[in-house]
């Protein structure tokens, strides 16, 4: 299962805390504001938090993070979906075969998280 993890970075004049989703270029990231909007800002004006403090984000923050991590797992399987559906037979078997190498692996290392695929 797909799963964005939380990233939260300090605002470094405010304080505030925001929640980061990643890059849009150059030295820009994509941030979730307190008040639950999403904007691409510059990333020096933040400082990332290694120690993940939750009880600091908003309400509408959380709110938002959860409904972007939705549309990115909808948007990332239907993706993938499409990228099968347009593979030739040949390269669908090699990605079947990499899938279950990669699924075996994991297996090896982390028995418990079976479920998890």
């Amino acid at each position: 299962m797909l799963d964005l993890s939380m990233e939260i970075w300090r605002n470094k004049l405010s304080g505030k805390f925001f929640i980061y989703l990643g890059d849009t270029g150059q030295a820009e990231g994509l941030f979730v504001t307190p008040l639950g909007e999403i904007k691409s800002l510059e990333k020096g004006l933040f400082e990332e938090v290694i120690a993940e403090d939750e009880a600091e984000i908003t309400g509408p923050q959380r709110q938002r993070f959860q409904e972007y991590s939705d549309k990115r797992r909808v948007y990332i399987a239907s993706r993938i979906v499409d990228m099968i559906a347009e593979m030739e037979p040949y390269d669908l078997d090699e990605f079947i075969l990499r899938v279950k190498e990669k699924e075996e692996r994991r297996r090896r290392f982390d028995p418990e998280d079976d479920d998890e695929i």
